[in-house]
């Protein structure tokens, strides 16, 4: 079930991080991003080549995700997704390291949790497993996972 923000204001949401993403167009986003969404799709404790797949997939196609070019996209995604194909716990410090290095910068953490969210229940599920992820992100960047319905 996605989260109650984004099922009644799903299009109006995804409109919104979108256009707020181009203001963090920058590298430390994108990383931090894909690090998420790595993490998001390895939640379960392991990432198979279809979940890569997928996110891969969907981060190509994504609307909110145009404002980067598609192979830096692809540059950034791979590496983390191997590593939490390879092990866990170092992909895992890896998308930690990344999602920090936009720690105290309010709006981009927002930003990226919303996006990560958005990703993350593209399949139209979002299951425990990923909340407690996304509240784990939430805590990295010290910002209140309840205002995400989390």
């Amino acid at each position: 079930m996605a989260l109650g923000w984004l099922k009644e204001r799903g299009t109006e949401l995804r409109k919104q991080a979108g256009d707020a993403l181009k203001r963090f167009q920058n590298e430390k986003m994108l990383d931090a991003l894909t690090g998420g969404c790595a993490w998001l799709a390895s939640a379960d404790g392991s990432i198979s080549d279809d979940e890569k797949r997928k996110m891969l997939n969907f981060m190509q196609v994504s609307p909110e995700m145009k404002v980067f070019d598609t192979k830096k996209v692809l540059a950034s995604y791979k590496p983390i997704a191997d590593t939490f194909e390879a092990e866990f716990e170092f992909g895992r410090l890896e998308a930690v390291r990344r999602i920090s290095k936009i720690k105290g910068d309010a709006a981009a953490a927002n930003v990226l949790v919303r996006l990560v969210i958005i990703l993350g229940s593209s399949d139209g599920n979002f299951d425990a497993d990923e909340k407690k992820v996304v509240r784990e992100i939430c805590g990295i960047l010290d910002i209140d996972a309840t205002q995400f319905d989390l």
